[in-house]
């Protein structure tokens, strides 16, 4: 018989009770969101949590607990430590890391962007001496933190924390899995797993799946602001090929480094045998420690987890190999509806629907810094395409319209409904919901996948449009070619805006081919067996609690694979360094070509493009003081050299150089 929540003792029925400390870096959005689940559900087991943050995202986050106290008033309360920081929201951080335009930037320049926006916010928590004296007398066991995993993103202000306070670090990982090998859909691609069976797919995702490691790989040596931040703050170097200081200790646990190291050990025990004997007198105690003191000085620092939770499924994102220290727990943020939905306008909205034409989820995310990329135009467009869907109603989640917009200036139908709030699991899990039109965050795509819901893609940004191929990819959505994602120069949708027509059109074809909902079918069963086991957000804990109790039994991950990790580091280097080297060159030549293109039309006279080296050179030469006679029967009378005549031997070796030029 399977387990459930309420069999799972807690940790104080246990007697093992910890103090988890959880960074929140980055302003609330959907990865931050994923943690604070995860910390309410540790104090729901006996553990205690405290919560570092900006100071100004305090108030949600505290809002976001009290929910769940209310629920649970005999745990623990959360406690929180605040600092200033330069990130005052989610919308301050998507503008700096893709800058003031409204289209977004390139990859290398976000996730440099990223690397240096996150950094100055870390800065600011480490030289707060008030908010890290607090962190110290906590003397928690061990460190909680959500990262974005994108290329590049290697350090951490919780890597950072986790070696000036020597505590072990979990990650949460809430968000899609960018990073893959080159046989699933790469980051930024716009590839599907069904484009990879095609030529041409095959090809781009491979392109793709260089260019990000030659991407990831730069920012980390030339926009890698961590370097500079440890250096500050008294952190030790971090162990990667892009970090000078760590070198020595990649040569140490290399293999050839670990080869001559033990070769060296045998040589000093052969040297040093006699004098071995007078060390006997310690006690096994001693040599244990001075072992552990040994093993503690040549440890390797690593920003790579002990123990790494992937809030994702393979259900819905291509499957990929997942090294020993990370875990596949399920999205989090997936549950059942609730049997009354809120607000009440919005309930007598959805229960008023016709159960066949049913009503149109509309959704474009939490922050309204997507919803502004839309045009007002486009919001007009929108509306009409909306209105077109009738007799299907329309539920449109928006916050607040963007440029000044008002409800009363949108051409809205009579079928549609504006709320500024609504319960994704609780809408979606309605019985009468036909489709999703949706911006492809985490939390959209897997609650569109749990409930059995077929959508329509309309991404902002590559990991949207990333998440959005993942549910096309499962026959289960489309991804419009209008939307602010596929607008990027090269894209699909470049150049294009929404118009009524080509959304009208595809959201029918959604909500109508039965197709996609049989696809969304098979997702939701899957999804819906894997909770009713045991919830993500069970296992989750599970996780955490079981690495608290065996801390990997003191074997770091990140040993085994980092001379793995330095070794491709290397050939990705070595790789773009050639690379680089060739186009160089062929550049080069290019010039060269063109250069000496004059000079070859003016060589022509001397007789028609001929190709000779220095010997045949010479043998013209010769020929050329022969009678007419000995010259024809002696020289081979190819073409080339029929046209030869008149022509010096100084203009013939000219001749030679300048075909080989050519």
């Amino acid at each position: 018989m399977l387990p459930n929540a309420a069999s799972i003792p807690t940790a104080a029925a246990a007697g093992v009770s910890h103090h988890f400390l959880a960074v929140v870096m980055m302003p609330t959005h959907s990865p931050s969101m994923d943690l604070m689940t995860a910390a309410t559900h540790l104090l729901a087991r006996g553990h205690r949590v405290t919560v570092v943050s900006n100071q100004n995202e305090l108030p949600q986050l505290q809002k976001f607990a009290a929910r769940h106290r209310a629920q649970h008033p005999d745990e623990f309360t959360m406690n929180f430590i605040g600092f200033e920081s330069p990130l005052k929201d989610f919308g301050s951080l998507v503008k700096k890391i893709t800058g003031k335009d409204k289209q977004m930037k390139g990859s290398m320049a976000i996730m440099a962007n990223l690397q240096h926006t996150l950094a100055g916010a870390c800065q600011a928590l480490l030289s707060n001496a008030t908010a890290m004296q607090l962190i110290r007398d906590l003397r928690a066991d061990a460190l909680l933190e959500t990262n974005i995993p994108i290329p590049g993103s290697y350090d951490s202000c919780s890597c950072v924390l986790s070696h000036l306070l020597g505590l072990p670090r979990v990650l949460v990982n809430g968000c899609a899995m960018f990073s893959g090998p080159a046989s699933t859909p790469q980051f930024g691609s716009g590839l599907s797993s069904a484009d990879l069976l095609t030529w041409k797919g095959w090809a781009k995702n491979q392109m793709h799946h260089k260019r990000l490691a030659a991407v990831g790989l730069a920012v980390r040596i030339w926009g890698n602001p961590w370097v500079a931040l440890r250096f500050s703050a008294g952190a030790p170097p971090v162990a990667q090929l892009a970090n000078p200081a760590s070198w020595p200790l990649l040569w140490r646990h290399s293999w050839l480094g670990k080869a001559l190291a033990v070769i060296s050990a045998k040589q000093q025990h052969q040297q040093g045998a006699s004098g071995a004997a007078s060390c006997s007198g310690h006690t096994k105690e001693q040599q244990q420690q001075q072992q552990q003191q040994q093993q503690q000085q040549q440890a390797l620092p690593s920003c790579e987890p002990l123990l790494e939770l992937h809030f994702n499924s393979f259900q819905v994102e291509p499957p990929r190999p997942l090294r020993a220290n990370r875990v596949l727990v399920g999205p989090v943020s997936v549950r059942p509806p609730h049997p009354t939905i809120s607000p009440p306008e919005v309930a007598q909205f959805l229960d008023g629907s016709d159960p066949s034409a049913g009503f149109i989820l509309v959704a474009f995310g939490s922050s309204t810094h997507f919803a502004a990329q839309i045009s007002a135009e486009e919001y007009s467009q929108l509306a009409l395409a909306f209105a077109d869907l009738a007799p299907s109603k329309v539920l449109w989640n928006v916050r607040a319209l963007p440029h000044g917009l008002t409800p009363q200036d949108l051409p809205l139908g009579n079928n549609t409904l504006l709320a500024p709030w609504v319960d994704y699991n609780d809408a979606l899990g309605h019985p009468n919901c036909k489709a999703f039109v949706t911006h492809a965050g985490i939390h959209s795509i897997y609650e569109a996948a749990f409930h059995g819901v077929p959508a329509v893609g309309v991404p902002f940004m590559d990991e949207q449009l990333a998440n959005a191929m993942a549910l096309a990819g499962r026959g289960m959505a489309e991804v419009a070619v209008e939307a602010v994602g596929m607008r990027k120069k090269g894209g699909a949708g470049h150049g294009r805006q929404y118009t009524r027509q080509y959304m009208a059109g595809l959201i029918k074809q959604v909500r109508d081919e039965p197709s996609y909902r049989a696809a969304a079918a098979t997702a939701s069963h899957a999804l819906s067996l894997h909770y009713s086991h045991r919830t993500p957000l069970d296992r989750a804990v599970d996780e955490i609690e079981l690495f608290m109790a065996h801390q990997n039994y003191g074997h770091n991950p990140a040993e085994a694979a980092l001379a793995a990790v330095a070794v491709a580091e290397a050939v990705a280097a070595a790789a773009a360094v050639l690379l680089l080297l060739r186009l160089a060159r062929r550049l080069l030549r290019r010039n060269t070509a063109l250069q000496n293109g004059q000079a070859c039309k003016q060589q022509i006279k001397c007789g028609v493009s001929f190709s000779y080296t220095h010997g045949a050179a010479a043998k013209l030469q010769q020929q050329q003081q022969h009678s007419a006679v000995d010259d024809a029967r002696d020289t081979d009378p190819q073409p080339d050299s029929l046209h030869t005549a008149g022509c010096s031997s100084g203009q013939l070796r000219k001749r030679v150089a300048v075909q080989a030029s050519c």
